[in-house]
């Protein structure tokens, strides 16, 4: 069954200008995320650098054992792949911030891609190769925010205030999570930049969150992927529709 390393090799070559962009392209940058850059894309948003740059310096020996993630060999392939790709190489990305904490036990992680369009897709990592990033996960079942969250809404308030960009939001399983998060309770100003949210097999959420007002206004927003075999994407509670792929 094709992947998204498939994809780069049979649309790598086509730039957004001839395809516009699409989900597969939200899902490659939801991956991306899982790739730790951390010295390599620039914290400040005032900086940035490209896809092709990241690669020329990401060296696997250098990553904190901590943050690998199950998938991460495929991940280096992947980075590869988009340097050498004519659609994404020269997507810049800022924004980079990575943080584990054992005291208040949460794992997040986030990056930004400025697309050729003059967009901003706002990336969130899902669960990487920690304890902590699993006991976050867990602690969704009984905390009505968790650190992760509160910080993902503390990244896209940041970005936003800083940027007149209008916004995409995605992750992967927890980093789904996230982003849907941080769009429905992230300053009101911004909501209505935020044009499309990417939830990739990600778990819901408590019913005092996904009854809300806050959370039906984004529904609408809403893209929620999972695969034929989803666990994680069935978690908890989320009230959108769910469009279901094909996986092994």
């Amino acid at each position: 069954m094709a992947n998204i390393l498939d994809y780069l090799d049979w649309r790598g070559d086509i730039t957004f200008d001839t395809d516009p962009f699409h989900p597969v392209d939200a899902l490659i940058l939801a991956e991306l995320s899982y790739l730790p850059c951390d010295g390599i894309v620039p914290k400040k948003y005032n900086e940035s650098v490209t896809i092709a740059d990241v690669a020329a310096e990401f060296d696997p020996e250098n990553v904190d054992e901590k943050q690998i993630s199950f998938c991460f060999l495929q991940d280096q392939e992947l980075l590869s792949k988009l340097a050498e790709s004519e659609r994404f190489k020269n997507i810049r990305l800022t924004g980079y911030v990575s943080r584990t904490s054992d005291e208040d036990a949460s794992q997040f992680s986030a990056v930004t891609c400025l697309l050729p369009d003059g967009r901003s897709f706002l990336s969130f990592r899902g669960t990487d190769g920690s304890i902590v990033g699993w006991k976050e996960d867990f602690n969704f079942s009984f905390k009505t925010e968790t650190p992760g969250q509160h910080y993902a809404v503390e990244y896209i308030n940041a970005y936003a205030s800083q940027s007149q960009n209008d916004l995409l939001l995605g992750g992967h399983s927890k980093g789904g999570n996230f982003a849907v998060y941080a769009a429905v309770f992230c300053h009101q100003k911004y909501r209505s930049r935020i044009q499309r949210i990417y939830d990739f097999d990600g778990p819901g959420f408590r019913d005092e969150i996904a009854d809300s007002e806050e959370y039906a206004a984004v529904i609408p927003k809403i893209l929620s992927v999972i695969p034929q075999s989803s666990l994680v994407g069935q978690l908890l509670t989320s009230n959108t529709e769910h469009k279901i792929v094909m996986s092994k």
